[in-house]
């Protein structure tokens, strides 16, 4: 590394001492204390309207993020021009991760390329595909446009109706292109799945405040996981990532995406404006600028139209969707399948048991095919309220039909 990188990265270093002087305070109840096991933890949605003094989630718990770093510096992940991306990618000949290597990756945050496919991680249900199913898929389209009921003939040109099936099979290519791999997380050395469940979670509780839309959120943990899967990122470094993910998906999704001003204010100081505007174009950069993943709203709106866009069955499949995030089990899977399988289980859940050859047709799945995913996200509901806490929140609230309980209770009546 030159003098002018050394100097460059220099200033986004702090030593142990400016850490102590930036102090971490938790509110509890009427007294305030310090907080010294967590150097950049997730600060909590509710915390950004306290104005009179700074508010966090405490560190020194057994749900809390502590950092396993010592005192020796780390290489800023969020400063690299496209130079080094390349110099570092991870298509680079990997090294060997022996004990002589460690000293010299401890500050790298490259993954190397063999370790992405030999992880222990439990890969979600992927639909098979038998003789049986892709018959039924064709004789579901054949049937659908013989005789196609007023339902299925869609009038506005806004939908190009005449380009549906070639929109549809391209949004799943890129629903592959851009998937992330399930195992990635081996390839990490300071955080785990526990980690990202705390980031989501917390990127969750951001969205309801903004009122971002799911697609929103969708994306923002897409970037997140495909980040993670090519970058080794220190604990410090977690919540920026996140942060980041989100920005790029606002600016991408949302008509008045909040400005990044205001997700400076969320994190309370712990990441300036700068550090924030680096960490997205390294982010933008290390992904090709490829963020065209579709995410499951448009599919989900595609399987809809079976059922006339009923609005209790898409209310409580867009929660199922959501429960999808914070399982490490779901990463991975094709979203397409994602979405089938949480419209199928909430019309199990409403009482609609028939998966028609129109389901068939627009989710472009059997039955058959959903079952056993279906069963994955029920075991995720049986703890509803410990497994996805914000997003359970969210949808317990009465202008989301409280379908977060329903399915709660409905899953606990059937097991």
């Amino acid at each position: 590394m030159d003098v002018s990188t050394q100097t460059r990265h220099a200033t986004y270093f702090q030593d142990e001492n400016q850490l102590q002087k930036d102090h971490i305070y938790v509110k509890k109840k009427s007294h305030i204390k310090l907080n010294t096991g967590v150097r950049a933890p997730f600060k909590a949605v509710d915390n950004i309207n306290q104005q009179d003094e700074p508010t966090l989630i405490e560190g020194n718990n057994e749900s809390s993020i502590s950092s396993s770093t010592g005192d020796t510096f780390e290489e800023d992940f969020a400063y690299q021009d496209k130079v080094e991306i390349e110099e570092r990618s991870i298509r680079s000949t990997p090294k060997s991760i022996g004990d002589d290597d460690l000293e010299n990756r401890e500050g790298s945050f490259d993954a190397p390329e063999g370790i992405l496919t030999h992880g222990k991680h439990r890969l979600p249900t992927i639909p098979e595909w038998t003789k049986e199913d892709l018959a039924a898929l064709s004789e579901a389209a054949a049937r659908l446009q013989a005789n196609p009921s007023p339902e299925d003939i869609e009038t506005d040109p806004s939908m190009v109706p005449d380009y549906d099936p070639e929109i549809f099979h391209y949004m799943q290519s890129l629903e592959r292109k851009l998937a992330p791999p399930p195992n990635y997380m081996s390839v990490q050395q300071e955080i785990d799945w526990v980690t990202r469940h705390m980031l989501v979670d917390w990127i969750v509780q951001v969205q309801i405040h903004f009122r971002l839309l799911p697609e929103t959120l969708f994306l923002a943990v897409n970037l997140i996981d495909r980040f993670l899967s090519i970058k080794v990122v220190s604990l410090q470094k977690v919540q920026l990532v996140g942060l980041s993910a989100l920005l790029i998906a606002c600016k991408y999704e949302e008509i008045h995406p909040p400005s990044i001003y205001n997700f400076a204010h969320v994190v309370q100081g712990i990441f300036t404006v700068d550090e924030i505007i680096r960490a997205e174009r390294y982010m933008l950069m290390l992904l090709d600028f490829d963020i065209s993943w579709p995410g499951p709203m448009s599919f989900l709106r595609r399987i809809s139209r079976a059922d006339s866009y009923d609005h209790d069955i898409r209310m409580l499949a867009k929660y199922l969707q959501e429960v999808t995030l914070m399982d490490e089990i779901f990463i991975g899977a094709h979203i397409s399948f994602i979405a089938a399988t949480a419209y199928y289980l909430s019309m199990q859940m409403l009482g609609h048991l028939d998966w028609t050859p129109c389901h068939v047709y627009y989710s472009g799945y059997t039955a058959r095919q959903l079952k056993p995913c279906a069963i994955i996200i029920m075991e995720c509901l049986v703890d509803a309220p410990n497994h996805h806490n914000a997003i359970y929140r969210k949808y317990s609230e009465n202008r989301m039909k409280r379908v977060s309980a329903f399915a709660h209770n409905w899953v606990l009546s059937v097991i």
